[in-house]
């Protein structure tokens, strides 16, 4: 239930933030955006095998480090695509 509620929100926060992204004109943003989504969602199925299947809970430790920077970079873009500049 859990993991279900969080993707959904994963999948909705960035939508919106593509579609902020695209229709102001910002398509390299967008392009980024996805790009760091993508790495995002590989990092977390990524934590899944290496600590599940392969069993190395002091690797998946470091990888887990790797996904909180990478969910901070995608929390710090889906808090950008409203902005228009002049320090808002």
């Amino acid at each position: 239930m859990v993991w279900t509620l969080l993707y959904t929100d994963v999948a909705l926060s960035s939508a919106a933030s593509l579609s902020t992204l695209e229709y102001q004109g910002r398509t390299e943003e967008a392009t980024a955006y996805r790009r760091a989504l993508a790495a995002n969602l590989t990092l977390n199925t990524a934590w899944s095998l290496v600590f599940w299947r392969a069993r190395r809970p002091e690797l998946a430790a470091l990888e887990a480090g790797l996904l909180t920077l990478s969910s901070a970079g995608l929390a710090r873009r889906a808090g950008r695509p409203g902005r228009t500049g002049g320090g808002q």
